[in-house]
C-alpha cells in the first residue's frame, strides 16, 4: 500500500514556520514527530527553541535532557539559561502574622509604604500559598548539589555546544508571584541560592565538556551576587574535576557579579535579629537590617581566601575578548580591602585578546590599575564605574588610560578618593563646551559649582587626554541637597549595596 503524503508538504515552508510559531510548544514537539518532512522544517521554530531555561527542577533537567537528545532540535539551542530559583516566605509569613497586607508605592525618588487588614478568604488563601511555598523549598532542598551537578552536566554532553551560558536568578513569592530578586524581602538567601547555583553550573561545565563562547554569571540580576569566598573555595573542588584544564579555555565573553563575605549560618542571623531592641528593632521590622552578617571589622570578611578566586578564573580563559566584574559590598561599611581581588588580576591575569572591560564596584590601588593596563594594550573599550582608588591619583590613572593605543571608547563614573569623588569636568572649557556633563544625570549641584560624577569619552576626547586635557579641581564646596544627588544616591546603593 502506498503511504499518503503528509498534507503539509504542499505548503510553502515559510507558511509552515509562522503556523508553528502560533503554537505552544508542547504541541509543536508533537507535531514534528509525525513525518520527516516536519522534523526539519522551520528555520523560525528552531528560532523559537534557541533559547531555553531551567531552573535545575528534577522536572525542568528533565525536559532538558529530552530536548537535548533530539537529533534535530538540539542544534538549534543556542544559549541555556540556568535560573536559581528562591522562594521567599517572608511576605506570607508577615501576612499571616499581622493579618494585613503591605502595599508599597514608588513615586520618582519617594517610596510609600501602607497597609490594609486581610479578609478571612484571603488569610485562607495565603496559608494555602504558604504550604506550597514550603513544598517547593523541601523539592529543592532534598535535591543534592551532586545531583543536579551530574544532572545538568549530563544535559550540557548532549548539546556538546552552546553560544552562551547565562546564570540569572528569580524570586517566587506565591504560586502566582515571581518577582525580581531586587524585590525579595531577605537579600541573604538570594545570595546563599545564588552561591549554590554557580557551583552547580561552573561544576557540571567542568564536567561535560561543552563547548562555550559566553559565560554571563548574574550580569543583569540586580541584588544578587556570588560571594568572591565561594569563588575562590570552590576553585579547589573543580580543579579535582576531569577537563577543568580546558573547561573555559574557548571563552571569549565572561561576566561575573560577585560580593563581599555574606554569614552563610542562618542561626547567627537569627540570635542577632533576636537581641535587637528599642529602635533598632523597630527599624528591622519595618525595613530589614544587616544584624547577623560581616561588617567590614570581621576577621572572616578580610581574610586572604575572600580574594585569589577571581583571578585564578580568568587565567583559565586565554581567548577572552571581554569581561565585565561587578562587585556587591554586603558590608554594610568601606569594602577597600577587596582590593586585593584587583591585585591579585593585576598580578597574575594576562589576556592577549582582551578588547573590552568592565569594572565596576571593585576598588583599586593605582599600582595595580596601572599594571593593568600595561598588561592589556589592547583594550579598545573601558568602563570603570563606582571604584575607590585606594591609594595614588585619578589624574595620573586616566592620563595613563589614555594612552592605551587602541582605546575608542572610555567611560568613568563615580571616581573616588579618600571618600571624595573625583570631578570629571574639565578644563579650561567655558560655559558652552562644560554643559552637555552637567545634564542631570551625571552630575549635582555643589557650592560653589557642578560636581560631574559620569562622564563618556569619545574617540576625540580620548585624543585630548593624550595631549593634556586637565580636570577642574577647585575646590567647589559640600554637594547642595537635590533631587539629582538624591538619584544618584539611589542608583549608586541599588546596583552595589544590598
Amino acid at each position: 500500500m502506498a503511504k499518503t503524503p503528509c498534507p503539509m508538504t504542499a505548503i510553502p515552508p515559510d507558511v509552515v514556520g509562522i503556523i508553528l510559531d502560533n503554537l505552544e510548544l508542547v504541541d509543536v514537539k508533537s507535531i514534528r514527530l509525525t513525518c520527516k518532512y516536519l522534523s526539519t522544517v522551520g528555520p523560525r521554530f528552531k528560532h523559537f527553541i534557541a533559547q531555553q531555561t531551567t531552573d535545575l527542577s528534577v522536572e525542568s533537567l528533565r525536559s532538558q535532557r529530552e530536548l537535548a537528545s533530539h537529533p534535530q532540535l538540539r542544534s538549534a539551542v543556542k544559549e541555556l539559561v540556568v535560573m536559581a530559583a528562591v522562594f521567599d516566605t517572608s511576605e506570607l509569613d508577615r501576612m499571616l502574622k499581622t493579618k494585613r497586607r503591605r502595599i508599597v508605592e514608588v513615586k520618582g525618588p519617594f517610596t510609600t509604604t501602607t497597609e490594609t487588614g486581610l479578609t478571612d478568604d484571603e488569610l485562607l488563601q495565603a496559608a494555602s500559598d504558604l504550604e506550597w511555598m514550603h513544598a517547593q523549598q523541601t523539592h529543592q532542598r532534598i535535591q543534592t548539589l551532586p545531583e543536579s551537578i551530574d544532572a545538568l552536566a549530563a544535559v550540557l554532553r548532549l548539546y556538546g555546544a552552546l553560544d552562551t551560558i547565562d546564570v540569572d536568578a528569580c524570586v517566587t513569592k506565591s504560586p502566582r508571584t515571581r518577582v525580581s530578586t531586587a524585590q525579595a524581602g531577605e537579600w541573604h538567601p538570594v545570595f546563599i541560592r545564588a552561591s549554590e547555583v554557580y557551583q552547580i553550573t561552573t561544576s557540571a561545565i567542568c564536567l561535560s565538556g561543552v563547548s562555550l563562547n559566553s559565560l554571563l554569571i548574574y550580569r543583569e540580576t540586580p541584588k544578587c551576587s556570588v560571594t568572591s569566598f565561594d569563588v575562590t573555595s570552590h576553585m579547589a573542588k573543580i580543579e579535582a574535576m576531569p577537563g577543568f584544564a580546558s573547561a573555559f579555555s574557548s571563552l571569549e565573553n565572561f561576566a561575573l557579579s560577585f560580593s563581599t563575605r555574606v554569614q552563610t549560618d542562618f542561626s547567627k542571623i537569627e540570635s542577632a535579629r533576636d537581641g535587637l531592641e528599642g529602635a533598632a528593632a523597630a527599624y528591622h521590622n519595618l525595613l530589614g537590617s544587616n544584624a547577623g552578617q560581616y561588617s567590614d571589622e570581621d576577621p572572616e570578611a578580610t581574610v586572604e581566601e575572600n580574594f585569589p578566586g577571581i583571578a585564578s578564573m580568568l587565567r583559565l580563559m586565554p581567548k577572552l575578548d571581554a569581561f565585565d566584574l561587578h562587585m556587591t559590598n554586603t558590608l554594610g561599611g568601606p569594602s577597600t580591602a577587596y582590593q586585593k581581588i584587583f591585585d591579585h588580576i593585576a598580578d597574575e591575569v594576562k589576556l592577549p585578546l582582551l578588547t573590552q572591560v568592565f569594572f565596576c564596584g571593585i576598588p583599586a590601588s593605582e599600582k595595580s590599575l596601572l599594571a593593568f593596563i600595561d598588561n592589556h594594550q589592547s583594550i579598545s573599550d573601558l568602563t570603570i564605574d563606582e571604584m575607590e582608588l585606594t591609594s595614588g591619583s585619578w589624574k595620573r590613572v586616566i592620563r595613563h588610560i589614555s594612552q592605551l593605543p587602541d582605546l575608542s571608547r572610555l567611560n568613568l563614573s563615580n571616581l573616588f578618593y579618600e571618600q571624595h569623588v573625583f570631578n570629571l569636568l574639565s578644563k579650561p572649557l567655558g560655559d558652552d563646551e562644560q554643559q552637555p556633563y552637567q545634564k542631570p544625570e551625571n552630575s549635582y549641584r555643589c557650592g560653589r559649582g557642578f560636581k560631574v560624577h559620569t562622564r563618556s569619552f569619545s574617540s576625540a576626547e580620548i585624543k585630548l587626554l593624550r595631549t593634556g586635557l586637565e580636570f577642574d579641581d577647585t575646590n567647589i564646596g559640600r554637594s547642595l541637597g537635590s533631587p539629582q544627588l538624591m538619584r544618584w544616591g539611589q542608583i549608586r546603593a541599588f546596583k552595589y549595596s544590598v
